[in-house]
């Protein structure tokens, strides 16, 4: 994203070693002193002395985002659920809004999957451990055996999902989820942008 003032990101990705070939002939001419051929020419005709990069679908914001989450580690020019805490706190809690008096009561919540980790227990079943990330903060999901085979789907890292369960304080608070389905953030956007 350190270059985006140059073009699209994909575009850019996808034509590196035409960037690259093109850098190493203008770095060449430059270091052996010479002009290019270019420079020796009339104006109009240096024009097409430009970089012809390959035509691609440009990178949504969304891939974009995702693409510096997997090269730096995090979101580095935006966030994929920024300005959607208003929406999301009018269909759900927010995770920056869960209290000590929670602990205990039913609740949903909706945010995006940024890891998950499956273990097995000592009976040899599986259960998944997954954070979910919201625009106030993020909070532990826990899903025990009995809903794990019904709900893992739901948990890919990355995806928007709206979880029901029951806060719990156990190593942090934990959320135990009961059910989930997917949300997606094109639709939230969408229907935020309609409620205004």
């Amino acid at each position: 994203g350190a270059m985006d003032e140059f073009g699209d990101r994909n575009q850019m990705a996808i034509g590196y070693d035409v960037i690259a070939k093109f850098a190493k002939s203008q770095s060449r001419n430059v270091d052996n002193g010479q002009t290019d051929i270019f420079g020796m020419m009339p104006e109009d005709q240096q024009k097409s002395s430009h970089l012809d990069l390959p035509d691609v679908v440009p990178m949504t914001r969304l891939e974009a985002l995702q693409m510096e989450k997997k090269v730096l580690g995090l979101y580095a020019s935006g966030h994929p659920l920024e300005g959607l805490g208003r929406y999301i706190a009018s269909k759900s809690r927010l995770v920056g809004s869960l209290k000590s008096k929670d602990i205990g009561q039913a609740l949903n919540v909706t945010g995006l999957i940024t890891s998950t980790r499956q273990i097995m227990t000592k009976k040899g079943d599986y259960m998944m451990y997954a954070q979910l990330e919201d625009p106030t903060g993020e909070v532990e999901l826990v899903i025990f055996p009995k809903n794990y085979n019904n709900l893992k789907q739901m948990f890919e890292v990355d995806s928007v999902v709206s979880v029901f369960g029951v806060l719990e304080e156990r190593r942090g608070r934990q959320i135990i989820v009961r059910d989930a389905k997917k949300v997606s953030i094109e639709s939230m956007r969408e229907n935020a942008q309609q409620a205004g």
